[in-house]
């Protein structure tokens, strides 16, 4: 089941947790919105997309999923319309991160990108179970690194005054 936008407003600042603007929010998605725009040398705030260029952008929205829900980006019609195809990973319980997208230009145009451009869509998709693997997975990673760091303590310990 696909949230709507009433349920996307109900907890979206639980599922976006720095950047979250409830106007993002339509009938089934939540618009993302451009941060930067990923060059080979910099992170620039504008850019001109040159006819068949792809670039990376990061968006301004950092997401934590929620152990009962899945993100899947989707592009935007007005996007599309442009030449600008947008692609993205889907986004699994337990995930937090900002949304890293390929943005190409199919188009024979040359297309301005800025920073606070509504880039793509997130659509949130109501898993039929909560998933607790990620829990469990998490509290083993903490546990071997807390013994990991407890082992260097000692090893240092009995190391000191040796060389």
């Amino acid at each position: 089941m696909i949230l709507v936008d009433k349920e996307i407003k109900q907890r979206g600042k639980d599922i976006v947790i720095e950047g979250y603007d409830e106007n993002n929010v339509n009938s089934v998605s939540y618009d993302v919105t451009l941060e930067c725009i990923i060059t080979n040398d910099a992170e620039k705030e504008s850019y001109i997309l040159q006819p068949s260029e792809t670039i990376f952008v990061r968006t301004k929205e950092m997401i934590h999923m929620p152990d009962d829900l899945m993100g899947r980006i989707g592009e935007k019609n007005s996007k599309m319309r442009l030449g600008i195809q947008v692609s993205g990973p889907h986004y699994f319980p337990g995930h937090k991160t900002y949304m890293f997208l390929r943005v190409s230009n199919i188009s024979p145009n040359r297309i301005k990108l800025d920073k606070g451009d509504k880039i793509a869509q997130i659509f949130f998709e109501q898993l039929k179970k909560s998933l607790k693997k990620h829990i469990i997975f998490k509290k083993m990673l903490l546990l071997i690194m807390k013994r990991n760091i407890e082992d260097l303590l000692v090893i240092r310990t009995n190391m000191s005054g040796k060389f």
